[in-house]
């Protein structure tokens, strides 16, 4: 340490000195630094508020300084220090402050009161410490906690949907199945479909799932798909998870049948599954349709089980759609229709021509 430096860092023997020791270490102290009288007038600000802000003595001293805070901040600020100049109490209060490179910084202001030695209110010296990176910071944990919370509220909601879903297969498989281990085959079989929707879900919730990709899953599952028996079609088309299980079950069951008594159990029988977008009374709506061809019209009645409940009352109570169920000469049909929104997420344009979103 040289001869300057350590007279400047000597402890101050008189009242001109002391205010220079002062105003040296306020100018170069690592916080910007101010003063005031007991009126609360700002009688000093440290060079490195006006390298900060841009202010000039001229433009900062006195009440100016608030000239630099954010107008959203600036009032409350001097009602901070009005009220604490008046009590004569240490305060902080956070607020905007302008930066001379543009924009705005997050600033931590704090205050105490000055006495005289015989108890004479003087008025503050404050610092002020730049906390941007630590508001940042607190913002960022906010979001995240508010994700967080998002994202476990969807969690129990999403577990009480499946639970009940879960416990509809398990009582309706029971009142239409006649023996149990026929109880047994389809309970597996649609656990094991819903399972399957499930995974889709779960990939990529925020994405929504692709239903040309659900139906093509569910179909392979039974070592059939888009080619010599089955023809896949409809544009893009994107599922909220509800919409994608149930249409995954209803899949399933129109499978099923079909493997059972339809189109896939026999040589010529053929399957289309598509869908289109069509506008609607006051909705626009999604039509999936299931065709079979190439399967002889059954001689009686057909029997009706949990496929049927499924399509007929499940899925349109769930999802507030319609569904048609028609046999006809060569296989069945059935009509599935579902509101584009807010169920759907979205639909893509295809072969250049929007679709009704």
């Amino acid at each position: 340490m040289n001869h300057t430096e350590q007279e400047q860092a000597s402890p101050p023997h008189g009242p001109a000195e002391s205010e220079a020791w002062f105003q040296h270490l306020a100018d170069h102290g690592p916080a910007l630094m101010w003063v005031t009288d007991p009126n609360g007038v700002t009688t000093y600000l440290s060079q490195s508020w006006y390298a900060c802000t841009g202010q000039t003595p001229e433009t900062g001293l006195g009440l100016g300084w608030l000239d630099a805070v954010h107008p959203d901040d600036r009032e409350g600020a001097r009602a901070v220090f009005l009220a604490a100049n008046a009590e004569r109490g240490r305060f902080q209060t956070d607020y905007r402050l302008h930066h001379v490179e543009g924009g705005y910084r997050w600033m931590m202001d704090t205050a105490m009161p000055r006495f005289g030695p015989d108890g004479t209110y003087l008025g503050y010296v404050g610092t002020v410490i730049d906390i941007t990176q630590r508001k940042r910071t607190e913002a960022a944990l906010q979001e995240s906690e508010a994700r967080a919370h998002l994202l476990l509220a969807e969690l129990q909601h999403r577990v009480r949907n499946t639970l009940a879903v879960v416990r509809s297969i398990a009582r309706r498989s029971a009142e239409t199945s006649a023996t149990v281990a026929d109880y047994a085959m389809h309970l597996d079989g649609r656990l094991t479909a819903f399972a399957r929707a499930q995974v889709m879900v779960t990939r990529d919730p925020a994405a929504g799932i692709d239903l040309e990709a659900l139906v093509a899953e569910e179909l392979r599952a039974y070592q059939v798909g888009d080619g010599r028996q089955v023809r896949i079609e409809g544009p893009p088309v994107r599922l909220q998870p509800k919409v994608a299980e149930m249409l995954g079950l209803a899949i399933h069951e129109l499978a099923t049948n079909a493997i059972r008594h339809g189109a896939l159990g026999q040589g010529r029988g053929r399957v289309q599954v598509s869908w289109r977008a069509e506008p609607g009374a006051e909705e626009p709506r999604l039509v999936l349709r299931w065709v079979e061809t190439g399967v002889p019209l059954p001689s009686g009645p057909p029997q009706r089980g949990f496929g049927f409940d499924l399509l007929e009352r499940m899925l349109p109570y769930e999802l507030g759609g319609q569904t048609k169920l028609t046999l006809v000469q060569g296989g069945l049909l059935c009509t599935i229709t579902v509101p584009l929104t807010p169920w759907v997420n979205d639909v893509l344009q295809k072969h250049g021509k929007p679709p009704v979103a």
